[in-house]
């Protein structure tokens, strides 16, 4: 299990889509993610894009902010 940290621990996600469809999305719906597969450590921190996922039908319009700072402390030595 890693430890890591995210500046900062919330974003806003803008969506666009038709109004039957809005008033039908529910949360979990709608992914937002970092990629941190190539990453080992990053003590000082690394900026990362966010990567929002939609349902067929909804267009993501905007995420602030795009980028996150991303702390991964070094592997602890067994």
């Amino acid at each position: 299990v890693r430890e890591f940290k995210v500046q900062p621990d919330f974003i806003t996600i803008t969506i666009s889509a038709r109004p039957e469809a809005v008033n039908t999305i529910q949360e979990k719906e709608i992914e937002a993610h970092v990629d941190l597969t190539d990453i080992e450590s990053a003590p000082r921190g690394v900026r990362k894009r966010v990567v929002v996922s939609t349902p067929p039908g909804v267009s993501l319009v905007r995420v602030e902010p795009a980028d996150v700072e991303v702390v991964i402390p070094a592997k602890k030595k067994k």
